[in-house]
């Protein structure tokens, strides 16, 4: 059968003599998943294969597409000629080193990102939680630490009640609770129009964005709930 890669065979065992034993296990995985299927095409950059085999009664073809490290086929389907199976790969293959391009240019801003150009001591960190009620913390941002970290402490609310156990909040700039201060680092990016978007992971089960105040400065309202 004709190839997509050249010596895609030879590439494979390549690949196989650096891999991790991680990626060797993913390589013997495929290999029992497909069976008899021939291995057409090999994409290193983002561990891609394509076995095949070719239908004798009507000259079809059976392919299965893999990539990144997933053991099981991602795709599979069959062509009627190998020109319609080049074709399919081409655009597949394109598309996926795209995807890595574009992945790792966004790491590379986002490596860039200094937080301090985008927020101020005295901005806020907005937590929202609860189940079948909506718990809302604050956390003031009252200083930082290299270009990812900040140093948080948590604030209270400005709360106004629209009915029973329910209504809206505000943070309460510098009225904070306790003494403890967090050191979170932030998970940022930029997006398209060059806004600013983060978040802190408070512990394993809470996150805290961060808060964009308006034009005037103030903060949108939350809504918040409780059952007590």
């Amino acid at each position: 059968m004709q190839t997509l890669t050249t010596n895609p065979s030879q590439a494979a065992e390549q690949f196989h003599l650096a891999a991790s034993d991680r990626d060797k296990s993913v390589l013997a995985n495929r290999k029992a998943y497909v069976g008899d299927l021939t291995l057409i095409g090999f994409y290193p950059d983002f561990f891609g294969m394509v076995y095949a085999d070719e239908m004798v009664k009507d000259g079809s073809i059976a392919a299965m597409f893999f990539k990144n490290r997933s053991a099981k086929a991602v795709d599979y389907r069959m062509f009627k000629s190998f020109d319609d199976l080049k074709a399919h790969a081409e655009e597949w293959s394109n598309f996926e080193q795209k995807r890595l391009t574009n992945k790792a240019e966004q790491k590379l801003k986002k490596s860039a990102i200094d937080i301090k150009d985008h927020v101020a001591i005295g901005d806020v960190f907005t937590c929202s939680w609860g189940w079948e009620v909506t718990y809302i913390d604050y956390y003031q941002i009252v200083g930082f630490k290299g270009k990812k970290t900040v140093l948080l402490r948590e604030i209270a609310n400005n709360i106004t009640e629209d009915g029973y156990n329910h209504g809206r909040c505000t943070p309460a700039i510098d009225k904070f609770i306790g003494d403890e201060v967090l050191e979170k680092k932030v998970d940022c990016r930029l997006n398209s129009d060059g806004v600013f978007h983060g978040s802190v992971r408070i512990n394993d089960v809470h996150t805290a964005c961060f808060e964009h105040k308006q034009s005037d400065g103030t903060y949108i309202p939350h809504h918040w709930s409780r059952d007590y």
